[in-house]
C-alpha cells in the first residue's frame, strides 16, 4: 500500500515506509547500483487514457527496469506500464 494524491484523470502514487507487503518484495533494496526511491519520493503516475485503460510513467525508470529485471518471474511481472479493466 502506497500513498496516493488523485487529481482529474491522474494519481500520483509516493514511496512509504509502511509497505504492507505480505511477502519480501524487495521494494527497499538497490538493484544494478541504483538506489531504492526515499520515504515521500513521487514514485509513478497513473492516468487514465480510456475507459478501462491505465497508463503508468513511473519517476525511477532505471530503478524499475532494474528491479523487474531482477525480481520478476514467468508467472508475475512487476511494476507493469498499462493496466487493463474488464468490465462486466
Amino acid at each position: 500500500m502506497f500513498p496516493v494524491i488523485y487529481t482529474d484523470n491522474e494519481a500520483i502514487m509516493y514511496w512509504d515506509a509502511k509497505m504492507d507487503c505480505r511477502y519480501d518484495a524487495k521494494f527497499q533494496d538497490s538493484f544494478e547500483g541504483l538506489t531504492a526511491p526515499k520515504v515521500g519520493d513521487a514514485f509513478a503516475k497513473y492516468t487514465l487514457i480510456e475507459t478501462n485503460v491505465i497508463s503508468v510513467e513511473y519517476y525511477f525508470p532505471k530503478w524499475v527496469s532494474a528491479y523487474i529485471e531482477s525480481e520478476s518471474t514467468e508467472d508475475y511481472t512487476y511494476f507493469p506500464d498499462t493496466f487493463y479493466y474488464q468490465m462486466d
